[in-house]
């Protein structure tokens, strides 16, 4: 494998037909063929994934679950000793409402949002105080299953009209819906769901989990608000460029995610020889090169970056994103401190729950909050 290797999205695979896609928001994320999908509800692709639900595959041919077991040492540290890969990462559009979820304790995701929509997200006041009683518990959960529009249950979540180019953090245990709209979804990798709700649908083949849905819940109320982008800003005349910035969105133990928005060259600096990274082009078209490698890189395209001790360099205009395990106090903690925010505004990053916020536990750890 070499240093740099594009995803394959002409891989059948990686499209999941679900009854709430929207086909046409989702493939033209990855700038593909409306024909292809006709009669489908596409509503998830499987971006980078060795999730048997959705395997993702090179452009050399290889899967991506093979490439880790024969080139470990390019994938760096963050590979496990069985050769498991620790990220997943989707896009997902909607058309119709998705089922009323949380997940379990292994699994933490990242919603971007690539469009305006709608979603559920937390409990909101009286939502905590129904489950601290059995009587509150069963009143939400008779309304959960009969519930077809967001009125019949909106006392107990959060709804929230977000914009394009926001970021939340879903913990595991937070309630959450997507109703509307289209979002960059990275997370750790697994693709368990509780479902506590599916508006009235009563699919076989989405089965309602009442018990471990009320038994996994964050059971607090949660503000709903975006997360505030942090901004890593360079120090030195070399490392300057002159209009490009690169925006921390969110990070976790599991991954992170930053904006690079491209007006002239920017260089990697957090690039760490044991760590893999994820580029996704969003806008433009960029030139990115280590000095051994060059490639071109456009709107739709995802690539793997292998851990190299080889600074990683972009030139041209336009928004890549980029997902990767961090390394929470030098990748994160120390430069967001080195461009001058607060402890208290780096704990942002790490999302709303302090007790499962991982920057802040992790400045805690070292005494800084």
């Amino acid at each position: 494998m070499k240093d740099i290797i594009e995803i394959d999205f002409n891989n059948p695979a990686i499209y999941q037909d679900v009854v709430w896609g929207n086909t046409e928001e989702t493939i033209k994320f990855v700038n593909g063929d409306l024909k292809q999908f006709s009669g489908k509800n596409i509503g998830e692709i499987f971006l980078v994934s060795t999730h048997p639900s959705g395997l993702s595959k090179f452009t050399n041919g290889h899967l991506l679950v093979d490439e880790i077991y024969n080139e470990e040492s390019v994938f760096g540290k963050t590979i496990g000793p069985k050769g498991t890969f620790p990220l997943l990462l989707k896009v997902l559009s909607a058309q119709k409402y998705l089922s009323i979820q949380t997940h379990y304790k292994n699994k933490t995701e990242a919603w971007y949002t690539l469009s305006d929509g709608e979603m559920l997200y937390g409990l909101t006041k009286e939502g905590e105080k129904a489950l601290q009683t059995k009587e509150g518990q069963m009143e939400m959960a008779q309304l959960l299953k009969v519930a077809n529009k967001v009125e019949q249950i909106a006392k107990y979540f959060n709804y929230v009209k977000f914009k394009a180019e926001e970021t939340y953090l879903i913990h595991s245990g937070m309630v959450h819906a997507l109703l509307k709209g289209t979002i960059l979804e990275p997370q750790k990798n697994s693709n368990l769901t509780i479902r506590g709700g599916d508006w009235g649908r009563n699919d076989p083949n989405r089965p309602l989990h009442i018990k471990d849905f009320f038994a996994s819940i964050y059971p607090y109320a949660v503000e709903p608000k975006s997360i505030t982008p942090r901004a890593k800003i360079y120090r030195t005349e070399k490392e300057a460029p002159v209009n490009s910035e690169h925006l921390c969105l969110v990070a976790t133990e599991n991954f992170a995610l930053d904006k690079i928005i491209l007006k002239d060259g920017w260089r990697m600096l957090e690039t760490f020889a044991d760590r893999f990274f994820i580029v996704l082009v969003t806008k433009g078209k960029i030139e990115l090169t280590n000095g051994v490698v060059n490639k071109s890189l456009e709107k739709g395209q995802v690539f793997i970056l292998g851990a190299t001790a080889n600074e990683w360099v972009f030139s041209g205009e336009g928004e890549v994103m980029l997902v990767y395990v961090p390394h929470i106090k030098k990748g994160i903690i120390t430069p967001l401190k080195n461009s001058g925010y607060s402890y208290e505004e780096i704990a942002e990053i790490g999302g709303p729950t302090l007790k499962e916020n991982d920057v802040y536990i992790e400045m805690k750890e070292m005494g800084f909050l």
